[in-house]
């Protein structure tokens, strides 16, 4: 499970994490692991206790793994489709600007990891 290097935002104000897919996909597809873990991250954003940040693409990186779970059998065509308008209404504050991509690039070239993974990384 993946999550924030560090918090951003004033000592007034909750923390706030930057969430991966791989933490949000877990609220919906409950046969993956560590589903308690996200789910108390998801219950402490719902709780106003901590805040989630994300770079742009959760919102396709999360509907797509639950359109692939529904592809394998691992989850209906209508539970999916609930849960990607649910996981759409959560209203996850995104970060979209080319500055997120270039930083991102680096951090990739930096650790050998995607592009994907080095915006998560860059915007922490």
């Amino acid at each position: 499970m993946s999550f924030a290097v560090g918090t951003i935002g004033s000592t007034s104000s909750p923390p706030r994490f930057v969430v991966d897919a791989s933490v949000a996909v877990k609220w919906s597809l409950r046969d993956e692991a560590d589903t308690e873990a996200a789910d108390r991250v998801l219950e402490d954003f719902r709780r106003g206790r901590m805040a989630l940040i994300a770079p742009n693409q959760i919102r396709y990186e999360a509907p797509s793994a639950i359109r692939n779970a529904v592809r394998i059998g691992r989850e209906t065509p209508d539970r999916g489709k609930v849960s990607i308008a649910t996981f759409l209404g959560l209203e996850i504050p995104i970060v979209d600007d080319d500055l997120l991509i270039e930083a991102g690039y680096d951090v990739a070239l930096r650790f050998g990891c995607s592009l994907y993974d080095g915006l998560y990384v860059a915007l922490a």
